[in-house]
C-alpha cells in the first residue's frame, strides 16, 4: 500500500474527519501565517522543514487549490532528472511581478527555475481561455496539450515524447466536471474516468516518483451553512479515492 499524506491548512480536526481512512500521515500547516494563494520564500523554506521532518509519501493531498504551490517544495526533494506533469484547468505558469514569491497561478515558474533536474513541465487540461502570461524565458521548458485536446490518441503520442524515464504527477480536481466534484476554482469539463485513463497512459512506460493532489473544497465551520454537505462529502470523497488507487497503481 503506498502512502497517502495530507497537508493541513486550516481547521485540522474538520479535515482529518473529511478525509479519515485515505492517509497514514498529516503535515500540518495550520500554524503558519500567509500561506493561502500567496506565500513568501521564507515561507516556504519552513514548509520544506516540516515536510522533511516526515518520512517521503507516494502521494500527497494538498487541500485546496489555492495550496497547489506545495508542489513546489515537494518536488525539490528530487535530485535526478524528471519530468513534472500537472493535470490543471488552469496553466499554473503565470508571470508573478513580485520577487521572492510563489503562487498557486505562477509556482510552475519557481519549480522550473529554482530545480534544473526538472527537465519539462508538461501542463494537461488547461484552456486558452483561462491561459495565463506566460513567463518568455520558461517557455522552452513548458508544453501543453489542452482540454479539447485530451483524446486517448493524443495522450498516447504524448506520453511516448516525455523526454525522462521519471516522472512526478501533480493533479489539480479543478480538471473535472462540476456534475462529479466540487472544488474551490472553475471547473473544467473531464470527467473522473477520462482523467484515470489519462493517467494511466502518460505512466505508461514511465517510473512515476511521487504525485500529488489538490483542488478540494475549503471545509470550515460554516461549510454547512455554504455546501449540501452530505452530497458533497460524498463525491469529494469517492473521487480522492479512486485518485489515490489509480496512483497506487501506476506507481507499482
Amino acid at each position: 500500500m503506498k502512502k497517502v499524506t495530507l497537508f493541513n491548512t486550516k481547521h485540522q480536526d474538520i479535515l482529518e474527519k473529511v478525509y479519515d481512512g485515505l492517509y497514514q500521515d498529516v503535515i500540518d500547516l495550520s500554524d503558519l501565517e500567509g500561506i493561502n494563494t500567496i506565500c513568501t520564500y521564507g515561507t516556504l523554506q519552513q514548509i520544506s522543514e516540516k515536510i522533511s521532518t516526515h518520512k517521503r509519501s507516494d502521494i500527497y493531498f494538498l487541500g485546496n487549490g489555492n495550496f497547489h504551490y506545495l508542489t513546489f517544495p515537494l518536488t525539490q526533494q528530487y535530485t535526478h532528472p524528471f519530468t513534472l506533469i500537472v493535470f490543471d484547468h488552469h496553466n499554473d505558469a503565470g508571470s508573478f511581478p513580485f520577487a521572492k514569491m510563489t503562487t498557486c497561478g505562477s509556482w510552475i515558474n519557481d519549480a522550473i527555475e529554482q530545480n534544473p533536474v526538472i527537465k519539462e513541465v508538461i501542463v494537461i487540461g488547461s484552456t486558452q481561455q483561462n491561459e495565463k502570461e506566460l513567463v518568455e524565458t520558461n517557455l522552452s521548458k513548458i508544453r501543453f496539450l489542452y482540454e479539447k485536446e485530451m483524446t486517448k490518441e493524443r495522450i498516447e503520442e504524448l506520453a511516448k515524447t516525455i523526454q525522462t524515464e521519471d516522472i512526478y504527477l501533480s493533479i489539480d480536481r479543478d480538471i473535472l466536471t462540476e456534475k462529479q466534484v466540487q472544488t474551490n476554482w472553475d471547473q473544467g469539463t473531464i470527467t473522473v474516468e477520462q482523467l484515470l485513463q489519462a493517467i494511466c497512459l502518460v505512466a505508461k512506460n514511465h517510473q512515476v516518483i511521487g504525485s500529488d493532489v489538490c483542488g478540494d473544497l475549503e471545509w470550515d465551520y460554516t461549510s454547512s451553512f455554504r455546501y449540501p454537505m452530505k452530497k458533497y462529502l460524498q463525491q469529494t470523497y469517492q473521487v480522492n479515492k479512486l485518485l489515490f488507487e489509480e496512483l497506487e497503481e501506476v506507481m507499482q
